[in-house]
């Protein structure tokens, strides 16, 4: 250690500390989020992960404009709690699609039976909760764009309404018919 009374040369190396260089994927941006970055991954079809980025772009914009018009509503006694930040809300909505169970195809004496089990981890979890937004987004009519009716989802989600919601539900419900099969589950 280097008391203050003590004359060192500033070449000295005890003065230099060394900073590594930000990874790849770190951001510190104020508008960043992890979980916004990996529905982006998600998203990304043939490596276009610019073009997934331009579509939550426009999912945000449209989520934005649902929320305003929605809080500038004349009659809406709710217009003071809705959420206009699109984070919020996607966050929002994965928190309420995310499942207690999922179910694992277990092979027992040539057949598949399908196990119900909890997710490995919260990553596991948060990931079939974001496969189960995007394909409830995805079944939409073929004039309609995606990022509309991702931006209706999220927000139906957020409120715990819609169909991604309504397949958690369903996941449930054959976790429950299934749980008869708990005791095959590996781990």
């Amino acid at each position: 250690m280097i008391s203050p009374d003590d004359a060192v040369d500033s070449k000295d190396p005890r003065l230099v500390k060394f900073v590594a260089p930000a990874g790849k994927w770190e951001h510190t941006g104020s508008n960043y989020d992890d979980l916004v970055s990996r529905i982006v991954g998600m998203m990304t079809i043939r490596g276009e992960r610019e073009v997934a980025r331009d579509v939550m772009r426009m999912t945000f914009r449209e989520i934005k404009l649902i929320q305003i018009r929605k809080n500038c509503s004349a009659g809406s006694p709710d217009g003071e709690n809705t959420v206009i930040n699109p984070i919020a809300v996607v966050r929002e909505a994965v928190k309420n699609c995310t499942p207690l169970l999922l179910l694992q195809s277990v092979p027992r004496g040539g057949i598949l039976y399908k196990v119900p089990a909890p997710p490995v981890s919260d990553s596991v979890a948060i990931h079939a909760a974001v496969k189960l937004i995007l394909d409830a987004g995805k079944d939409k009519p073929r004039e309609q764009r995606i990022w509309i009716s991702l931006g209706n989802e999220l927000i139906a989600a957020s409120q715990n309404q819609g169909t991604a919601v309504k397949r958690k539900i369903e996941l449930h419900k054959q976790c429950e018919e299934n749980r008869a099969y708990a005791n095959y589950r590996s781990h």
